[in-house]
């Protein structure tokens, strides 16, 4: 559980924070536990909607933005991204508008459908697509810029992020 704190945040201590945050919650919230589905899965759904609040709080401090061009046709070779360490990675996911960064996030990471991501986010299924499709699209141009464009392992038209 605590593996999923520090796909939220990049501090160990601010991860463990979170996940002390979040049990806390879940000591709260133990009488209103049900007995449907996994007592696990309830406990990272709590979990998760502890990051979450994290991330938009996090974020409305801290705004800012890239101006893309052009992104629909920018491709990531697989090397690149095996070569790229999981925090810088998260970093870069973390410098995406809020919504896209949670959506992907959620969908990627996290293994949620789109209807359950809407339902998290109270954003209709088809934005939660387009949510997760621009941070894609985003992720892509990040990554180019920090390769940048004369690095072999990024080329238009291979298969990428």
């Amino acid at each position: 559980m605590l593996g999923i704190c520090l796909r939220y945040t990049h501090d160990r201590q601010e991860a463990e924070g979170l996940f002390n945050q979040a049990f806390l919650k879940v000591f709260e919230k133990i009488s209103s536990y049900q007995d449907k589905g996994s007592f696990e899965g309830w406990i990272k759904r709590i979990i998760i909607n502890t990051c979450i609040d994290f991330v938009r709080n996090k974020k409305s401090l801290n705004t800012h933005s890239l101006e893309i061009d052009n992104a629909s046709h920018v491709k990531v070779d697989a090397e690149v991204l095996q070569s790229i360490e999981l925090e810088d990675l998260m970093k870069i996911i973390d410098g995406l508008d809020t919504t896209k960064s949670l959506a992907f996030r959620l969908f990627v990471l996290e293994g949620y459908t789109h209807k359950e991501i809407s339902a998290q986010l109270g954003i209709s299924e088809s934005n939660s697509k387009w949510q997760v499709f621009e941070a894609r699209k985003e992720l892509k141009v990040r990554i180019k810029k920090l390769y940048g464009e004369n690095n072999t392992h990024l080329e238009n038209g291979r298969q990428g992020i």
